[in-house]
């Protein structure tokens, strides 16, 4: 990908460049500087602390062979276990745009690295004192950031003093997710208690008569007047204060041993009114465990559907509470979504708010959680004014390019995050997603700290005085986890401390991003050219008449002129997703590329109408745009794995209860109505704010994707047919009859034999190829050389190259890929996770000293060099001054071979020696050259032996250059790639 990066002045951009390791490790030396003044501390603590014990590593046993052994030991096996986790996603990369997922802060690394060295666990304060008072500190800061009072002694309305909220840091969403429901349970069926407690427990007796609780109406009423449905409606607030008021007459025990006689928490649900709980469609599968762990049941969880812009559905939704009311069903929680986990959508928090406040009034409350795993941080974008903001640079001078524009959330999700989501009584919100912390960091924040108590199980070690929380006994007590990292608390709070939970730290990276996902969702808007043969449907549909907008005022311009242009700001703003996640579907027609008998690109295609096939094409999409992990044996990583996808994205699935979304699909990919079936959409996350600094996306993103379609759609639709591979490279490396010690022993490179008029040859295809072992190698190429000496003149040979050729039809993606499990594919899969299949092996192509085979063996397709689809908005471009051909190879063996794009072209491969430095990870991974013809003719094989410079982009986005000679001419060809039709 080449970049023009210029110099950068906006200070800003400057400071959050040094927050992550880089997409190409640019601060590892930073990094490794910071951990080891981390070690070397945590080392000296060690020392001096009781200096004058003695020590057991001593030099003699570090000088011991035994000891030596073994450190080696451990130095060989985390160097393997390191290249083994080569093969992990590349979340650090640009690339990676599938599950909400990103490079992690460096700083909160550097945090977890130093904190791990203690091993802290915050199950218990005498455990980890240091990282418990951190994590009251981070759940401090949470809480501030979402908009709860951390402040004692304030007054609401109604003269009482408003709730202080806290919070903690479990290891998960799902865990607070869980604990939040927990939680909710235990209010819904406090009053309850109390109610029993004042009637029946003599200890209580003096306030029988006058004790008072507030209703779901407003008004106050004795606890022992109310009836059984109003005790199952008291707002948390109401049931909470009263709890408290019991407990400042009689003391927190004689309160908790009370109680525990009637709470849920000790009876259980057994004897307890049923009730539901109410989750949106898109809800996170978390919540379906909850239910079935606490006993709810998950046939009481209630599913609102969702509108067509992914939300949750108020009308469905009031239609739910109607029913509550009706028939008397106490409902525990209803939870709205702050950023949905595949679509970023955010529900509208203020208008279920609102339907509470009515349904109050009719005798009708339930307790409020809003999932804010992924959308909580995004209040960082704007102030909260009792939040510390941190020191900021000073004098920011005029930014130059490349640089990232903020981009602000839309008016929608500003006012459900600003002005709603404080008023909620608990929010998840998870660090070690959009709060860009490693694994495992979540949070769960109360607006009212008292609900804590109904989830305490009391332990021995009180947090002693003067640390925060003194008051509060380990905050291990609380919540569903027992042990837990102090390290993760660790990393949160560095990260906290240095970036600051405000729009010029934290909220400048959400900002950042958010503009990158808009690009993206502006690129997958208008990428769809008329001659496509696919068709992209947005899950947040652009508005009719934006899309000339797009094209013209946002693609293809620079972030400057963008940002220089406060109408397209506006829009951009307003349309698409709400927090970071671009989900969309795909439809298809076929043929991809259909020539007419000038050799024209026809546009009469056939569309799918069904969303059966829509989602198989996806399904190979997806394929095509992730890696499915196999275990192959303990040493091997997979050739055809990460090192090979360009682009990462995930797939997901509609249901039933999202049919407004399904309907709004169907309808813009013209398909036939199904309302039976689920429907697969991708989903596209977008944590990395630098990609709209280089030209990733038009660069990148968009061709990745683009080829990825085109290969999904021919890997369903082309009919299965015979391919050919010319060979560069079969002259054995070892004597016939010895064993291969390498990969270069049994593998050669094949180029796919295209054919523009032949729907399933329209690839430029490079692929290592390998045989079963050397000596079948080493016979192959013996044979090749006879027949060649038999047949063929000395002066012709170049017309007859080494092919391979399947024997039994299959098509390219079946060869690569493996069979289709849904077909008859014939190849057969051994248990190594290879796709074996039998081949045949000529001299010749046909037409040209082609005739019966003069071997069959078995073959697999061991790793893929370039795999290019012939894309129709290639047709009618003119090609490039200096030709482009693709410069591949392994150890001391160079190739290249033309980058066919359209009709008419040719295809050329041909041996090259490289004359200086080349970068053999470029070499192995394959890199588009350019070369200078220097007066040779294009559209004819290159003179051997002559000289001519290349440019490319090497690591790094260099623009270089290197000198090829050509040593030997492998293959040309112009007949068959562009007069060869189809003949089925």
């Amino acid at each position: 990908m080449a970049t023009d990066l210029k110099p950068v002045e906006d200070e800003s951009y400057l400071r959050l460049a040094a927050w992550f390791l880089g997409p190409r490790a640019e601060n590892q030396e930073e990094f490794h500087r910071i951990l080891g003044t981390a070690l070397s501390l945590h080392g000296d603590w060690r020392r001096k602390y009781f200096p004058q014990d003695p020590a057991y590593i001593t030099q003699d046993v570090k000088n011991s062979k035994v000891y030596k052994d073994e450190i080696a030991k451990i130095e060989r096996e985390v160097s393997a276990l390191s290249i083994r986790l080569r093969n992990s996603q590349p979340f650090f990369s640009s690339r990676y745009k599938g599950h909400m997922n990103w490079d992690a802060s460096m700083i909160g690394r550097l945090g977890y690295f130093a904190a791990a060295l203690f091993n802290s666990n915050n199950v218990a304060t005498e455990g980890a004192p240091v990282t418990t008072a951190l994590e009251y500190e981070v759940a401090h800061d949470l809480c501030v950031m979402l908009g709860y009072n951390m402040t004692r002694g304030i007054k609401g309305p109604d003269n009482r003093d408003l709730p202080v909220g806290w919070g903690h840091i479990p290891s998960c969403g799902s865990n607070a997710n869980t604990e939040s429901l927990w939680a909710a349970r235990n209010v819904k069926y406090l009053t309850p208690a109390i109610f029993k407690a004042t009637t029946q427990a003599p200890e209580f007796a003096v306030k029988r008569d006058s004790l008072m609780i507030g209703t779901a109406n407003g008004t106050k009423k004795k606890v022992i007047e109310l009836d059984d449905w109003e005790q199952y409606n008291v707002p948390a607030d109401e049931v909470l204060a009263t709890q408290l008021e019991l407990v400042q007459e009689f003391g927190d025990k004689v309160v908790t041993e009370v109680l525990n006689r009637y709470s849920v928490q000790k009876t259980g649900l057994y004897g307890q009114k049923p009730g539901v709980y109410m989750v949106p469609a898109t809800r996170h599968y978390s919540w379906d465990k909850a239910g079935a762990v606490l006993g709810i049941g998950t046939n009481n969880m209630w599913m609102v559907n969702v509108d067509s812009f992914g939300r949750l559905d108020l009308l469905w939704f009031e239609e739910y509470l109607k029913r509550c009311l009706r028939e008397r069903i106490p409902i525990f929680s209803v939870v709205a979504v702050v950023g949905t986990t595949a679509e970023g959508v955010v529900d509208p928090v203020g208008s279920v708010l609102a339907l509470r406040e009515k349904y109050r009034k009719l005798g009708l409350d339930f307790y409020l959680h809003a999932d804010a795993a992924w959308g909580g941080y995004f209040c960082s974008t704007f102030e909260r004014p009792s939040l510390e903001a941190r020191p900021m640079l000073e004098g920011a001078l005029q930014p130059l390019e490349p640089f990232v524009p903020t981009l602000p959330l839309s008016a929608y999700v500003i006012d459900q995050l600003k002005n709603h989501l404080p008023k909620v009584d608990s929010i998840t919100i998870d660090p070690h997603k959009s709060g860009w912390i490693q694994y495992p960091a979540g949070g769960l924040c109360y607006r009212n700290e008292n609900i804590r108590k109904l989830l305490a199980f009391e332990a021995p070690v009180i947090v002693p005085p003067g640390l925060p929380g003194a008051t509060d006994p380990s905050i291990g007590v609380f919540g569903i986890e027992g042990s837990k990292p102090g390290a993760s608390v660790a990393a949160v709070w560095l990260h906290h401390k240095v970036v600051g939970l405000n729009p010029k730290g934290h909220g400048r990276l959400c900002a950042e991003a958010h503009f990158t996902t808009k690009l993206i969702y502006a690129t997958l808007a208008t990428m769809e050219l008329p001659d496509d043969p696919f068709a992209i449907a947005l899950y947040q549909p652009l508005r009719p008449g934006l899309h000339e907008l797009l094209r013209t005022r946002v693609i293809g311009r620079t972030n400057r002129q963008i940002m220089q242009d406060p109408f397209a700001l506006s829009i951009l703003s307003e349309i698409g997703p709400d927090l970071l996640i671009n989900a969309f579907a795909l439809n298809y027609s076929w043929p991809v590329l259909n020539y007419d008998a000038e050799g024209k690109v026809g546009l009469q295609r056939t569309q799918n109408r069904t969303l059966a096939q829509a989602n198989k094409v996806l399904m190979k999409v997806a394929d095509e745009l992730n890696v499915s992990y196999q275990q192959v044996d303990s040493e091997t990583i997979r050739k055809r794995g990460v090192a090979r996808h360009g682009l990462f994205m995930i797939r997901n699935t509609l249901q039933d209860h999202q049919q407004a979304v399904k309907n709004q699909l169907q309808r813009a990919l013209e398909l036939d109505v199904d309302l039976e079936s689920d429907m697969h959409y991708f989903v596209n996350s977008n944590m990395d704010p630098w990609p709209s600094a280089t030209k990733f996306i038009p660069t990148v993103l968009e061709p990745e994707l683009r080829n990825a379609i085109l290969r999904g759609i021919g890997a369903v639709m082309e009919p299965r047919h015979l391919h050919g591979f010319v060979i560069t490279n079969c002259p054995p490396t070892v004597p016939v009859g010895t064993p291969a010690v390498n990969e270069l022993d049994i593998e050669v490179f094949g180029d796919h034999l295209p054919m523009f008029r032949m729907y399933q040859h329209q690839y430029h295809l490079v692929v290592k190829i390998a045989f079963k072992d050397a000596q079948t190698k080493a016979q192959a190429w013996q044979l090749y050389q006879q027949k060649l000496e038999e047949k063929v003149p000395v002066e012709q040979r170049d017309s007859a190259p080494f092919v391979i050729g399947n024997v039994n039809k299959s098509r390219l993606y079946e060869l690569i890929n493996g069979p289709d499990p849904e077909d008859n594919a014939p190849i057969k899969d051994d248990k190594k996770d290879k796709t074996v299949w039998e081949a045949e092996l000529r001299c010749g192509v046909p037409g040209q000293w082609y005739e019966d085979a003069f071997m069959t063996t078995e073959l697999v397709i061991t790793d893929v060099v370039r795999n290019f689809h012939f894309d129709p908005r290639d047709h009618g471009i003119k090609p490039p001054q200096n030709p482009e051909y693709l410069l591949y190879g392994s150890g001391k063996k160079a190739y290249i071979s033309h980058m066919m794009k359209a009709m008419p072209d040719y295809h050329y491969v041909a041996e090259v020696d490289i004359l200086g430095e080349f970068s053999p990870l470029l070499l192995e991974m394959g890199v588009s050259v350019s070369i200078n013809l220097d007066g040779s003719e294009d559209g004819k094989p290159l003179p051997e032996k002559k000289k001519f410079k290349a440019e490319y982009v090497g690591e790094a986005g260099a623009a270089l250059s290197i000198d090829l000679e050509v040593v030997r001419n492998v293959w040309f060809d112009t007949e068959m790639l562009n007069t060869h039709d189809h003949d089925e």
